[in-house]
């Protein structure tokens, strides 16, 4: 009795029989996969080829369905391959459907299901893998809309795992998403996200490539076309040396448009000629080569039966198809113009048999042109005519009269604003007065009396440096209060933005002017510890007393042991230093200065002008 045959001779058979008997090749191929992978790599490796062979014998005879099928109920046994196996064989499996015709729906419903998978497995590395494929399938469907929300929720996790290659790959198709939208500075910014990501990390060649084309499409765009070309050569070598020609043969063709668009037939020509465009001569290049010819001749007859001609290959990819969209209608508004130019009355007709075009076309590309002020005249539709007038000089006198008029109302506008502005600014709202009269020691009338003031002065709303700095020269004009004033201001500048909030301002005025002695003391504390470490150093009292004697100049006459800020300073600090270790805390300032008020006095500014 002979023995068996072994998995590898009934894959052989399967082989043999895929094109001329699939069902008993597929038959063979479920045969090896109805036994468990095992434990041995031998095994393990008949499993892997028998289900990539049944795969491929499903994608030869376009079996979506069945190649779904596979994919589902194959899952239950690739658990017990590494993980890295598994997610190779899933994403092997999935391009196959490449290769069906039609088959988008089932790769999409198949890649969700492979990614409920993926999350119940808890296979992070494979979801993300499979999440980014899911993009690229709903830009094919142009779901942009379901792409930018997956896109988005990968990016966070993306960057928060600083995985920086699949990074690229989602902001790569971030902006080709953006761009399909005709969102043109989104597109760019998620491209430059995309470059910054990959000048970090080994760029594989055919991402890099991605790059490139993406960069040229954007730049052709915005009509750049001689910076978009050589980033289409770059994109062209990156394909050409990965052997995908497809791709490659799409940045040829873009760099044909791009030399068509800059007017340059002659580059086409010795474009296509050269030995790299050889390899992938075809009916896309020769489409633009015939779109080359006909605007090289101004012809739009030549135009449109080359898009005529080549209707697939100048249809199907929305980049070519824009652009040449484009380039017809400049090329039509020449040639009615040229048309046009010796008449001052035109039939339309006779400007649609000129030009080989349909009348109502003609017609509605005139009307389209008049609008655009791209000819001065009008169309009688009842003579069917066009009437073109002469193009008048503007009278300059005219436009300067107009602008006068226009700044004149402009400063109306202006000083009627800023007029209502600070008859509304000039009280503050119920809720404000309530919050201040609770967190302050002035009443409410006091409050709208000091709000008001405080706009008169400041109708920005915001007490600047320079402002807070004259306010102390008027009541010490003897003096020099700058460093002192500087020193408050900090302070009194609680969210540190370098402005002063009227809140911010009446807080700090409440406590200094009408606080009791202990929060008087906690707040010029503050004012003292100017580092903020919480505690006073000899060297920040120096600062201050320092900035205390220059303010007050000479309008006090001083004892002669504090008649300088160093004498004033070791004074203090024999006084309220109490460890002797250089510093004071908030106790021994406290202490000492109850003993010493003047140490505060500097601060009760506006006692009585209230």
């Amino acid at each position: 009795m002979a023995p068996p045959p072994t998995n590898e001779q009934i894959m052989e058979e399967a082989k043999k029989v895929s094109k001329s008997d699939p069902a008993q090749a597929e038959k063979l191929y479920k045969e090896v996969l109805s036994k468990p992978p095992g434990a041995n790599e031998s095994a393990s490796r008949d499993y892997e080829n028998a289900l990539i062979g049944l795969g491929e014998l499903y994608r030869d005879h376009k079996k979506q369905q069945d190649l779904a099928e596979l994919v589902k109920t194959s899952r239950q046994q690739l658990t017990s391959f590494a993980k890295a196996k598994t997610a190779k064989l899933v994403r092997q499996l999935l391009d196959l459907f490449a290769d069906i015709p039609n088959s988008l729906e089932n790769q999409i419903s198949t890649t969700k299901s492979c990614i409920e998978w993926a999350v119940s497995e808890k296979r992070s590395f494979l979801r993300q893998n499979l999440e980014t494929r899911l993009v690229g399938l709903y830009m094919q469907k142009q779901a942009y809309y379901d792409a930018l929300t997956l896109i988005n929720s990968l990016l966070r996790e993306l960057k928060r795992l600083d995985d920086k290659l699949t990074l690229v790959e989602v902001q790569l198709l971030e902006s080709k998403t953006y761009h399909a939208l005709t969102n043109q500075p989104k597109a760019r910014a998620a491209l430059t996200s995309a470059r910054t990501s990959a000048a970090s990390v080994y760029t594989p060649p055919l991402l890099q490539a991605g790059l490139d084309m993406q960069s040229g499409m954007l730049h052709a765009e915005d009509k750049d076309f001689n910076t978009a070309f050589s980033y289409f050569i770059e994109a062209l070598d990156g394909y050409h040396q990965q052997d995908d020609s497809a791709k490659a043969a799409a940045a040829l063709q873009y760099m044909l448009l791009c030399k068509i668009m800059l007017n340059l037939g002659d580059d086409v020509n010795s474009l296509l000629a050269s030995k790299q465009a050889q390899k992938y001569q075809g009916k896309n290049l020769e489409a633009m080569k015939a779109v080359a010819r006909a605007h090289s001749n101004r012809s739009l007859e030549e135009y449109e039966q080359a898009l005529s001609d080549y209707r697939y290959e100048l249809g199907s990819d929305v980049f070519i198809r824009n652009h040449l969209r484009k380039l017809y209608d400049a090329m039509l508004e020449q040639n009615l113009m040229k048309v046009i130019e010796p008449f001052s009355r035109v039939e339309i007709d006779h400007v649609a048999k000129m030009v080989g075009l349909d009348t109502v076309q003609v017609e509605r590309k005139l009307s389209q042109m008049v609008l655009d002020k791209i000819i001065v005249g009008v169309l009688d539709q009842g003579a069917g005519c066009l009437i073109v007038y002469d193009e008048t000089e503007r009278d300059v006198g005219y436009d300067a009269a107009l602008a006068t008029i226009e700044k004149l109302s402009n400063v109306v506008d202006v000083l009627y604003t800023n007029q209502a502005a600070n008859l509304e600014q000039s009280k503050l709202s119920p809720t404000q007065l309530e919050d201040l009269s609770r967190s302050t020691h002035f009443d409410k009338k006091e409050l709208q009396q000091w709000y008001k003031g405080f706009i008169k002065d400041c109708p920005s709303g915001l007490l600047t440096k320079q402002e807070f700095q004259n306010i102390y020269r008027t009541f010490f004009p003897h003096g020099d209060p700058t460093s002192f004033a500087d020193y408050v201001f900090r302070v009194f500048d609680t969210d540190n933005n370098g402005s002063i909030e009227f809140k911010e301002f009446i807080c700090a005025l409440s406590v200094t002017s009408r606080g009791r002695m202990e929060d008087k003391l906690e707040w010029a504390f503050q004012l003292y510890d100017i580092d903020g470490d919480g505690k006073i150093s000899y060297e920040e009292m120096l600062q201050i007393v320092e900035a205390i004697y220059k303010m007050v100049g000479s309008m006090v006459k001083l004892p002669k042991d504090e008649d300088t800020p160093e004498k004033r300073v070791r004074k203090i600090f024999r006084m309220m230093d109490k460890d002797e270790n250089g510093s004071l805390d908030m106790n021994e300032f406290k202490e000492g200065s109850k003993r010493d008020e003047t140490i505060v006095s500097a601060l009760s500014l506006y006692d009585g002008l209230v």
